[in-house]
């Protein structure tokens, strides 16, 4: 396998110094897999392993907790750790998610930068980090990451991008970001550089993705770059890309919401099974918690959802307007074989727009497969509650099944709404 020894990187800086700890663990090798083994994740860095005896603990359990999924930054410092994380024979089988961050540092606003020394620093720290992604040496060395997972027979690894700050806070720190910017600031946002970097390594290695993953910021503007353009990379997964160029794997994408939560939208099995999570199917008030369900926010992504036959579709935690989500759903019509709703909640004005709803799921549809939970309709006015499917989850398996389901659901919606 490629370790860093094998990888000459020049015009880099070399990596910060860390102080030697004068204590190191002398436990036995079984107690120290079994604390591997029963601590937490965050827990594990408080071990204080010394690099000497982490191949005595490099066990499953730790590498499962510690390694499955990792955050890095294209930096040196961050991309060495990569390199030689795959390369280990333990740790490397058990990786499970990459994600790279779309930060970079830039040359502050100086007017003269000599005779400041914090200038001088960022300047200087600035330039070996523009050097090392111009000369395109952080591709280099995820190729060499590739293809050290392909050698140890994993070839499941999601790969994605991610923004590292919230708010204006640095809430994702990639490994040695502290290492890599010291006391500097990243200071402005490249998702489509990021993504067009973890593509390129992927093709040149030959890597077999499994799945696309973008962890984005609903205050960066990456998601809109990276779906508001017809020349952004992610077309390379979408399916109106000619055959001989398209990537074949899931997309995954998470948006952070203002408020905290995120908001999950996945299109996998070759795009046949969309999944939402806190999405408004709706036109949303102002200040809303969760994220539109539409053509603006996910620009060619929506476009490729629209063109697509979609056979299943799942929606949980999220708002609905029955209209809507009606139109959606008769666009998938002939495809459309199964159906999740699970935590939805739906204002209405009258019961009529529900009953609407069942029959259209009942008549216009043909599914072998549905499942209602914790579904809620409110008056939209009033906040008095029409219905609620919450009392005992709704799961019908074959065609016939659902439709003898559906018939219940309407007559009991039909009998129960005569108050409103």
């Amino acid at each position: 396998m490629t370790t860093t020894a094998d990888l000459p990187v020049e015009h880099i800086a070399s990596t910060v110094p860390t102080a030697k700890s004068a204590h190191t663990l002398t436990l036995p090798n079984e107690v120290l897999t079994m604390i591997a083994s029963e601590c937490d994740p965050a827990d594990l860095k408080n071990m204080r392993l010394a690099s000497k005896l982490m191949h005595q603990v490099s066990t499953e359990p730790l590498s499962r907790k510690k390694f499955s999924r990792r955050r890095f930054i294209f930096t040196y410092q961050s991309m060495k750790a990569l390199v030689d994380i795959t390369a280990h024979p333990v740790f490397g089988r058990h990786l499970e998610c990459l994600t790279f961050g779309n930060y970079r540092m830039r040359t502050p606003d100086l007017s003269d930068p000599k005779h400041n020394d914090y200038g001088v620093r960022n300047h200087l720290n600035e330039a070996t980090h523009a050097a090392f992604i111009d000369g395109e040496d952080h591709i280099r060395m995820l190729i060499a990451a590739l293809g050290n997972l392909q050698t140890c027979g994993n070839t499941n690894v999601v790969l994605g991008i991610y923004d590292d700050v919230h708010r204006g806070e640095l809430r994702r720190r990639g490994y040695a970001f502290e290492a890599s910017y010291q006391d500097f600031h990243a200071r402005w946002v490249d998702p489509s550089g990021t993504l067009r970097a973890v593509v390129s390594a992927m093709e040149q290695s030959k890597y077999p993705l499994a799945a696309l993953k973008l962890c984005l910021s609903q205050d960066s503007a990456s998601l809109k770059h990276l779906v508001g353009t017809e020349t952004s990379m992610i077309e390379k997964f979408l399916p109106h890309t000619p055959a001989t160029h398209r990537i074949f794997a899931d997309i995954q994408i998470d948006v952070w919401q203002r408020r905290g939560t995120y908001a999950k939208l996945k299109l996998l099995s070759h795009l046949t099974r969309l999944e939402l999570t806190r999405h408004a199917i709706e036109q949303p008030l102002d200040g809303y918690s969760l994220m539109r369900f539409s053509e603006r926010r996910y620009g060619v992504v929506w476009h490729a959802i629209q063109s697509s036959q979609l056979e299943s579709i799942a929606i949980e935690r999220s708002d609905v307007e029955f209209g809507e989500l009606q139109q959606f759903l008769q666009s998938h019509s002939r495809s459309l074989r199964s159906l999740e709703l699970h935590q939805i909640s739906a204002e209405v004005y009258n019961t009529a727009p529900t009953l609407a709803f069942l029959r259209f799921l009942r008549y216009n549809l043909r599914l072998n497969y549905l499942s209602i939970d914790d579904l809620v309709v409110e008056d939209r006015f009033t906040g008095i509650e029409f219905a609620s499917f919450g009392s005992e989850k709704v799961v019908c398996k074959g065609e016939r099944e659902v439709v003898e389901g559906l018939d219940k659901l309407i007559e009991d919606f039909s009998q129960e709404a005569w108050y409103c």
